[in-house]
């Protein structure tokens, strides 16, 4: 089954082009929506993945944007980011999760166990982090080596939940894990950040992102077999 390229129906799309230490950045989704800065994450051209430039995060940074219905799943959905890393010490990538409170809706991230960097997808649809409806599908069986080359290679994740409410986990094109949650992830008033949660926290070190996109309503890829990930970046048309 071909994976669905278009970008039609995004609700946020990063590509994250600009000059080299740049702090803004264009949502190239049909909405626009705003992107605010955080700490040291900037464009980073040395290494970009796709395009002139790659978001680029040392220490503690990361790039949000206001919370909005876009971010709230009620149904089908893919998340997609490419992610190059360097002596990392794991943490978010993609969220809309608070902690504080009890408002955790959904969260991608790396764990560092050391010598490897695996990836896992949390969702939750009453904003806890256990019990009926929670899922965390922590992936044990497809992950990538420390530290990867210095940024050079760059691996492919990719969240979907079909119309089945099956949600599946790929990295670098292999299902690494999959799991069933049904219901509308739990809307809260947290912001949807890249690279770390709503409060800055769980940001982790030494991570290179692009191609950052959010679909809802739309399972871009229903199929557990394996796929060559995209070569090139999304379309934009």
């Amino acid at each position: 089954m071909p994976m669905n390229m278009t970008t039609f129906y995004a609700s946020l799309h990063l590509g994250f082009n600009g000059v080299d230490g740049a702090t803004t950045t264009t949502d190239e989704s049909s909405s626009g929506k705003t992107m605010t800065f955080a700490g040291d994450a900037a464009l980073e051209t040395s290494n970009a993945m796709f395009g002139s430039a790659s978001l680029f995060k040392s220490t503690t940074g990361y790039v949000h944007t206001p919370d909005h219905a876009d971010f709230d799943f009620t149904g089908e959905f893919t998340l997609e980011m490419w992610l190059a890393v360097g002596n990392t010490s794991g943490g978010t990538l993609l969220s809309k999760w608070l902690v504080t409170g009890n408002q955790r809706s959904w969260e991608i991230g790396v764990t560092d166990g050391g010598t490897y960097c695996t990836v896992y997808f949390a969702i939750s649809t009453d904003g806890t982090g256990s019990g009926g409806n929670f899922l965390n599908l922590a992936n044990t069986t497809v992950g990538f080596r420390l530290p990867d080359d210095d940024f050079a290679t760059k691996h492919h994740i990719m969240v979907t939940r079909n119309s089945s409410n099956l949600v599946r986990l790929f990295v670098d094109g292999v299902m690494a894990a999959s799991g069933t949650l049904s219901g509308t992830t739990f809307s809260t008033t947290t912001k949807c950040c890249v690279l770390a949660r709503d409060d800055g926290s769980n940001d982790g070190t030494q991570k290179m992102i692009d191609e950052v996109r959010i679909t809802k309503g739309v399972c871009r890829y229903d199929s557990n077999t394996s796929f060559t990930p995209p070569t090139a970046a999304f379309p934009r048309s």
